[in-house]
């Protein structure tokens, strides 16, 4: 029965839809109005303008007065929670709660990108804030993300939630209105496994029927997780597997380990073997390193395979031959990760005193300037598109690149403690991130904020890496010694949502900041 609108004109006014007159006189603000809200029980108003006023008034009362608080910048969302607390969002990051109606700060949530939109679902458990090019679901009472980031590919104008609370729509400066699920993140993991010592890589086969990890004491074991089985074991390395990587089709996979026993295993030899998946067989000959072999990786279209080495030496084979075809020597410091870029154009090598170098794959010359980071980088990352190139830091960070531009997309991702592996999700969606704080982190790449709740694992994470279907998360874990005097290992898995992030697109005819609402049978329709 009543409709509250602002304007240009620097006035919010709440109307009688049934007499088309208003209810009360104008609220006057500085500036054009970006934002309106109205409380669940209609007791009270919010607007927020350009010049960064926000205002709260009764619903009723025409003599009721508004209090009036001032932001740095303009307020480009209001949202009510409830009949006491608001949402603002700034134009400068700045996320607040407030209390309604002395306007009060309450908890300031966050300091991110430009906030464009805020939506509250049914009885205010959860709150949907547009950042960039994403939204950000939170709780507005903990401060914990909930559920997954909704990456899009260009601003949020508007968004809304169903009146269940299951679905939200969001209206994107693309032309697009996106329908989602609001899948709460899986808070425990679905299948573990044990091993005798600490496991230190793992990699999907490309079914996700199987792992492969490979562990502390140089063993390698193929885990089917959905059965518990180990249905292959591969003839123990003589110390630890550094690294493992299973080519495109599934029928090889490739280990890094040292050649001989010692102590400090990075002056140690190191071998870099080819296994057969059917039989656990060795495929060719041993690829020798004067030290340490740290990482392999096979390109996504099998046609090579990379090996680097603690000797300042990384070298790509032909896979089909496994001949030699280029070996690069001219590093800053000894190589600890090397990665293929989906496309088979490039191959990115990360040493121990943090430079990236990208080699061309058709000439063998370097690509682009070399990348410069804090602290040793174990493991390298490029997204599915190529876009970005992640790099995880022993200097407690993740950095996330522009392939093309040869700068940082967004600042360092900062963590606690080391960052020993990065992953991609298969569609792009999020970055996942493991390292000695014992947990899990999930990423949104376009802005480099948290995608999800922390998953705790309790011990250090050596290895994270996704399915190829993009359904489950797992993680290599190492259990220092306890009272049992011996250290441990644990492989996690955790699963991710099986139906579309989002379930339908809706073309608009134009761009446009396209406004949503609700409708009373529970479906999402556009704005009329």
């Amino acid at each position: 029965r009543r409709l509250l609108t602002g304007s240009d004109d620097g006035t919010a006014v709440l109307w009688d839809t049934n007499t088309g007159l208003p209810v009360l006189p104008p609220l006057y603000l500085d500036g054009w109005i970006r934002s309106v809200a109205v409380s669940p029980s209609d007791r009270w108003l919010a607007a927020g303008s350009y010049e960064g006023t926000l205002a709260i008034r009764a619903c009723s009362g025409a003599t009721a007065q508004p209090v009036l608080r001032k932001f740095p910048s303009a307020i480009n969302a209001v949202a009510f929670v409830n009949d006491e607390l608001l949402v603002v969002g700034c134009d400068d990051g700045q996320l607040e709660l407030v209390k309604v109606p002395n306007a009060q700060t309450v908890k300031h949530l966050s300091q991110a990108d430009r906030i464009e939109t805020i939506a509250v679902a049914p009885g205010g458990k959860e709150v949907a804030v547009g950042v960039h090019h994403t939204v950000l679901r939170w709780n507005p009472v903990s401060e914990h993300v909930v559920g997954y980031a909704l990456p899009h590919v260009d601003g949020i104008s508007q968004m809304s939630y169903s009146p269940d609370g299951r679905q939200l729509v969001t209206a994107s400066f693309d032309g697009m209105a996106r329908v989602w699920q609001c899948h709460p993140f899986p808070p425990a993991p679905i299948r573990q496994m044990e091993t005798p010592d600490e496991c230190w890589c793992l990699a999907w086969q490309p079914n996700a029927e199987g792992l492969w990890v490979g562990t502390q004491q140089g063993r390698v074991v193929r885990w089917l997780w959905q059965t518990g089985e180990v249905a292959a074991l591969l003839p123990d390395r003589v110390n630890a597997v550094l690294a493992l990587a299973i080519a495109p089709d599934g029928t090889r996979v490739a280990t890094a380990s040292s050649s001989e026993a010692g102590r400090d295993i990075r002056l140690l030899p190191g071998v870099v073997q080819l296994w057969s998946t059917a039989d656990g067989g060795v495929d060719g000959r041993p690829i020798s390193f004067n030290k340490l072999s740290w990482a392999v990786d096979f390109s996504a279209d099998g046609k090579w395979f990379a090996a680097a080495a603690w000797s300042h030496d990384a070298r790509i084979f032909q896979r089909e031959t496994m001949q030699e075809t280029y070996r690069i020597t001219r590093h800053d410091g000894p190589p600890m990760s090397v990665a293929f870029n989906h496309a088979g154009t490039l191959v990115a090598v990360g040493t121990g005193v943090g430079t990236v170098t990208l080699w061309s794959l058709s000439d063998g010359k370097q690509y682009g300037p070399t990348l410069k980071h804090r602290g040793a980088l174990p493991c390298l990352a490029f997204s599915p598109d190529d876009r970005w190139l992640a790099a995880a830091s022993w200097q407690q960070a993740v950095y996330l690149w522009d392939v093309q531009q040869g700068r940082l997309a967004v600042p360092p991702l900062a963590h606690p403690q080391q960052v020993r592996s990065v992953a991609f999700h298969p569609a792009g969606h999020w970055l996942a991130s493991g390292g000695d704080d014992g947990v899990v982190r999930l990423w949104e790449p376009s802005t480099g904020l948290p995608a999800g709740p922390v998953l705790p694992v309790g011990a250090r994470v050596h290895a994270v890496a996704f399915s190829s279907d993009g359904r489950y998360l797992a993680a290599a874990v190492a259990i220092d010694a306890s009272a049992e005097k011996r250290n441990r290992g644990r492989v996690v898995i955790w699963q991710l949502p099986d139906v579309p992030i989002h379930d339908r697109d809706i073309q608009t005819q134009t761009r446009t900041s396209l406004g949503v609402r609700r409708n009373s049978l529970g479906a999402i329709e556009p704005a009329r």
